[in-house]
């Protein structure tokens, strides 16, 4: 139960940005929550620590979930 709560915590940082609707958060934890038990589950939510450390594992994340960060965050894919 505490670990649903701050995963839900920790991926609403994924959708910061005003335009994402409600439908588009829940399609941004869902198409994420994989990618950040797998690469950010250390990791504190606050503070935007979850958006820079999806951000940092952007070219790992799932397309989906690569998307809804991009699409959320106003991240960039990272040049090789």
């Amino acid at each position: 139960m505490i670990q649903r709560s701050l995963l839900a915590i920790a991926l609403a940082g994924v959708s910061l940005a005003p335009p994402a609707g409600a439908q588009d958060l829940k399609e941004a934890r869902e198409a994420c929550t994989p990618d950040y038990k797998k690469y950010c589950a250390g990791v504190m939510p606050g503070g935007g620590r979850v958006k820079k450390c999806l951000t940092d594992n952007l070219d790992k994340l799932a397309p989906a979930c690569r998307a809804a960060v991009i699409a959320n965050a106003g991240a960039a894919p990272k040049q090789k």
